[in-house]
């Protein structure tokens, strides 16, 4: 069976989190197919999983602990804003114009940017007349986003769900990417002013409210690596 289904599923989840509920089982699952670094924690800050990609990211930065059970950043005033926004995230719960946090962590390899975006978790509970109910929680994704290792928006289903020109397009790829608007004037060659009015559309399009909104919907779209 495809995975673009369910990456697509996962879009949906993100894009609309507060009318859809998932079993952890397939969150886990979900963060697995991931194609970066992400991390899932329960309503109480716990860490549930941990994905390869982001236990390799750890491998190449010497600020981050990563492993399946663990998840620190060794710069003590970064690893206390992580933990406020993190809690932030899970307290704001389904107040979605308000959910994403970002951290950033600045080092000698490459700046990474720490996403954080609520999401609904179901678990499964045992009712003793043996029927099955959901135990409903918000808890939250994490994205680890290092700009030396960019993902790889596929254009096609930016251009396919939102309705983007191929300009609009480009300049999602070149944010995805981690280039300011400034840089991206210049790579693209054209005036700031234009590259402003071409994300004012996106944000209209994509139903973003800010940049970092943005970003979690261009990281929760179907990315592959170029071929």
């Amino acid at each position: 069976m495809s995975s673009f289904p369910h990456i697509q599923r996962a879009f949906s989840l993100y894009q609309q989190f507060k009318d859809i509920r998932n079993e952890t089982a397939n969150l886990h699952h979900l963060i697995a197919q991931l194609p970066h670094g992400a991390l899932l924690y329960d309503s109480k800050g716990a860490l549930l999983c941990v994905n390869q990609k982001a236990i390799e990211l750890g491998e190449l930065h010497d600020d981050l602990e990563v492993s399946q059970q663990r998840f620190s950043i060794k710069d003590i005033s970064v690893k206390c804003e992580y933990n406020a926004n993190l809690f932030t995230v899970l307290k704001r719960g389904e107040n979605s114009n308000l959910a994403c946090k970002v951290t950033h962590l600045s080092n000698k390899l490459s700046p990474i940017t720490i996403l954080m975006v609520p999401i609904g978790i179901e678990h499964p509970v045992t009712h003793q007349d043996h029927s099955m109910l959901k135990d409903y929680e918000i808890g939250a994704i994490v994205y680890l986003y290092d700009q030396q290792h960019p993902i790889h928006v596929n254009p096609e289903f930016l251009k396919a769900i939102f309705g983007l020109t191929d300009a609009e397009t480009e300049v999602c790829e070149l944010i995805a990417s981690g280039y300011t608007r400034n840089e991206i004037a210049a790579l693209l060659e054209r005036s700031t002013h234009t590259i402003k009015d071409h994300i004012k559309s996106i944000f209209i399009k994509t139903g973003s409210h800010s940049q970092s909104d943005l970003i979690a919907t261009l990281l929760t779209s179907p990315v592959y690596p170029p071929s």
